[in-house]
């Protein structure tokens, strides 16, 4: 009987280990936000008629997944985690969580805000995508491509070049990264004007007026918006809620991070659904109002207005020129806060919304679908084989926005420019 009693405790005990672990379930992906990894899934299938021959790209695009930026968002929780343990006030929770970061920081030892192995793998196949689907277009001439100086941005050129041409051998490819390439890729840096609405501590050094302030509708939202529940599971004696609010944004922060990393998944340990989307909900807030169209500044606007101005003329140099004279794809390599202003310019579907209260944004208009890890815009340039018209194919993260006469859509993309001019 004790042989058959040890028996059972020995088939028992690994189902009770296998249902302790699927107490806590995944986090939704989409809501890790702007680190979300690019969701292939969601590319629509390219269609190109018969009648019409792919001669040109301009490619506009986002680095891939990566690590987080800095240990600058580990460290801020250490530190109150770790006061908070030297005066005996941390939960059980608070010492794993607290455990969880001393994990990311050694993990992301060395690697901080570097393209990840999945960053490498989206960029690998994205370039396969392009080759596969526009083959004509690199039938002659050559590629340019152009990165920032911010080294992950460079490696996800690199990588998505080298992809490139495993399938496009014997193809001149031109890599240009740097500073140079700052005024197009980085104007929220080289824009004095744009820059210093961005960071309001700079205010004062600014020779000009730079509008009405993002930080009071944003204020605002977080104080009705974020959670305090996930920071407060984290004391014995909770600090205030103002104090929790934020410590609870500076988790989120860490772990939208960690699946692009490789380093876990984000579950309901720490947040309920529920909670994680409030911060998912604020960080879009603050994305929007700094970033997209919006109804308190133009100046996202105007400040990537240059870029969009040399996708046109690019483009236009491609319908008049002869091919061998000219770039068959245009490929630059920026960062999330070149794409959210860039697509909202060019008005795609998804990218725009003007909501009449910040409460109904998260239904109109989703970080995530403009500008995951890997986030691309990519126009394509086609000619008639009889009447010689050319013709625009604009895609944002792969999703196809249909085919149109060029004429058309360069109209459309000149009277936003000057609509937005300062």
């Amino acid at each position: 009987m004790k042989c058959i009693i040890i028996t059972w405790l020995l088939a028992v005990i690994p189902l009770l280990g296998s249902a302790a672990k699927s107490i806590y379930q995944p986090l939704p992906p989409e809501l890790d936000g702007t680190m979300m990894t690019y969701d292939f899934t969601q590319s629509s299938s390219v269609e190109i008629p018969d009648s019409l021959t792919p001669f040109h790209i301009e490619y506009v695009a986002r680095h891939g997944a990566r690590y987080l930026s800095s240990s600058h968002k580990t460290e801020k929780l250490q530190k109150t985690l770790i006061e908070a343990e030297s005066n005996n006030n941390l939960t059980s929770a608070g010492h794993t969580f607290l455990s969880l970061l001393e994990k990311v920081n050694h993990l992301s030892e060395g690697k901080w805000g570097a393209l990840s192995a999945i960053g490498e793998e989206e960029e690998r196949k994205l370039a396969e995508i392009m080759a596969e689907n526009w083959k004509s277009v690199f039938d002659s001439g050559r590629i340019i491509a152009r990165a920032t100086f911010v080294p992950r941005v460079v490696a996800s050129m690199d990588a998505f070049t080298l992809s490139l041409n495993t399938r496009i051998p014997q193809k001149n490819i031109y890599s240009i990264s740097g500073p140079v390439n700052s005024p197009l890729l980085r104007f929220f840096d080289t824009n004095a004007t744009y820059s210093h609405w961005l960071h309001p501590e700079l205010k004062n050094q600014s020779p000009v007026t730079t509008g009405d302030s993002w930080e009071e509708p944003l204020k605002r939202f977080e104080d009705e918006t974020l959670p305090a529940g996930p920071a407060g599971r984290l004391f014995k004696v909770r600090p205030a809620k103002e104090e929790l609010q934020k410590i609870s944004a500076e988790m989120y922060g860490v772990l939208q991070g960690l699946r692009a990393a490789s380093i876990g998944v984000p579950t309901t340990q720490w947040f309920s659904v529920e909670e994680y989307r409030a911060c998912w909900e604020c960080a879009n807030v603050e994305h929007y109002l700094r970033r997209s169209l919006n109804s308190i500044s133009s100046l996202p606007m105007s400040a990537v207005a240059p870029l969009l101005i040399e996708i046109i003329s690019n483009a236009d140099k491609s319908a008049l020129s002869p091919r061998e004279e000219i770039a068959a794809a245009n490929l630059m390599f920026g960062h999330a806060e070149t794409l959210l202003p860039l697509a909202a310019l060019m008005n795609l579907p998804g990218a725009v919304a003007l909501p009449l209260s910040l409460n109904d944004l998260a239904g109109q208009w989703q970080d995530y679908n403009v500008t995951p890890l890997g986030a691309n815009i990519l126009l394509t340039l086609a000619r008639h084989k009889t009447s010689g018209i050319v013709y625009a194919r604009v895609a944002l993260n792969g999703r196809n926005a249909g085919w149109l006469p060029w004429h058309e859509l360069r109209a459309e993309w000149l009277e936003r420019i000057a609509q937005f001019s300062l």
